[in-house]
């Protein structure tokens, strides 16, 4: 596991990761966890996080759109099949599912309103389209809140 983020040498920053790194071990390595590619990626350490503030807010989308363009170089290096990010935003408190799905797209928007690149080309930039996937860089995210 490696901390994303401009402050990773700071030791809250790291104290934090350290903390959402312990919890998502916890929770995937939970007995019958269904995704077997969380169950892979945890085992193995190939997994990044990055931890951020203000979800959904703008807060953070400049560093997080970062992190994701540095994840993304490495995956391609790496050619790996479940080299997985991991985006939390541990001081936010969500009530709701609706209240987390809207602040995941804003979150989502912001940080791709940043993004100078073409989407790929593969898939659709329209939401409502079923071909929509969320694309940064260039390249397509399969993207999964929790």
């Amino acid at each position: 596991m490696l901390a994303y983020s401009s402050n990773s040498e700071n030791p809250l920053v790291k104290a934090k990761v350290s903390s959402v790194d312990s919890k998502i071990k916890e929770l995937v390595e939970q007995k019958d966890y269904p995704c077997i590619g969380a169950l892979r990626a945890i085992k193995k350490g190939d997994y990044r996080v990055g931890v951020y503030k203000g979800f959904g807010t703008g807060h953070s989308s400049q560093l997080l759109k970062d992190d994701l363009l540095t994840f993304l170089t490495e995956q391609k290096k790496t050619d790996s099949a479940y080299l997985t990010f991991i985006a939390s935003f541990p001081e936010d408190f969500i009530l709701s599912e609706t209240d987390f799905e809207n602040r995941l797209w804003q979150e989502l928007s912001a940080v791709s309103a940043l993004d100078q690149s073409p989407w790929d080309p593969q898939f659709s930039e329209d939401p409502k389209d079923k071909t929509f996937c969320f694309s940064l860089g260039g390249s397509a995210f399969f993207v999964v809140g929790l």
